[in-house]
């Protein structure tokens, strides 16, 4: 059964609207993401991707619409109509639905890499700390840094960090991983080590939601592509059908840029 099959959606999102101040960044995004399936989120800088990601993780708080865990309302309570906003203690605890993955490492520089995957997992998730090692070092070797667990991050290179973020991410075993542009920050030549470990990840069923600008990419990894302009999701489809054969005048605009670059 694909995931499109699936009646509840794992995330889904209606009407979700963003705003700082007077720029009003997302105008009523709906999506769905099923079990297992694989969404890259495409569109010129502005947007809106990274914002829907936040928004999904309750980094940024919806102005409107709302978000769903399945069943659970994420980052509200409602109560006769009125949406309130959840305690940062129950959003925290609503985050454990979710591993992110942002452009910047975001490592503890003075902390050595197997350290940097398992803090969380010992002071966050309490777990004992022979478990959290073992975990760690099962990570590492899944993204290929089996042989790094005692550097310390300024020793890697930009990849290399990526990929110990992407384990760090990984640790407490996230239903759904949220990547936003896990490439941008790379020089060329390490980009792929970074696309290989995510196609990994999409090859073995894990859920999850990207936002990327690397158009070949997401056309082999996604089930599904949204391409987004002005806040709004102007295509959403398979990714032949919104890479090869954009309807709208906006998409076929953005991909044939994108393929000059």
């Amino acid at each position: 059964m694909s995931p499109n099959d699936q009646a509840q959606p794992l995330i889904r999102a209606r009407d979700v609207e963003k705003r700082f101040g007077e720029n009003h960044v997302l105008k009523g995004i709906d999506l769905d993401l099923h079990q297992g399936e694989v969404i890259s989120l495409l569109g010129p800088s502005g947007s809106g991707k990274s914002t829907f990601l936040r928004c999904v993780n309750m980094l940024e708080t919806l102005d409107s619409g709302a978000v769903h865990y399945r069943d659970e309302l994420l980052g509200f309570r409602l109560r006769e109509d009125v949406y309130h906003p959840l305690p940062e203690k129950l959003r925290a605890k609503q985050r454990e639905h979710f591993g992110m993955v942002f452009q910047q490492f975001n490592l503890f520089p003075h902390m050595t890499v197997i350290e940097n995957i398992c803090e969380g997992l010992r002071v966050v998730h309490r777990r004992p700390k022979a478990e959290a090692l073992e975990r760690g070092r099962c990570l590492l070797e899944r993204v290929g840094l089996s042989e790094k667990e005692n550097e310390y991050p300024g020793m890697l290179s930009g990849g290399q960090q990526q990929r110990v973020a992407i384990a760090r991410a990984l640790a407490p075993h996230p239903s759904v991983m949220l990547f936003d542009e896990p490439t941008s920050a790379l020089d060329p030549e390490l980009v792929g080590e970074v696309l290989d470990v995510i196609r990994e990840l999409a090859s073995s069923g894990m859920t999850m939601l990207i936002v990327t600008h690397e158009l070949n990419f997401a056309r082999e990894v996604s089930n599904r592509v949204a391409l987004l302009d002005g806040g709004r999701i102007v295509e959403f489809g398979a990714p032949d059908d919104v890479l090869t054969n954009p309807q709208s005048t906006r998409a076929r605009a953005f991909v044939n840029a994108m393929k000059r670059k």
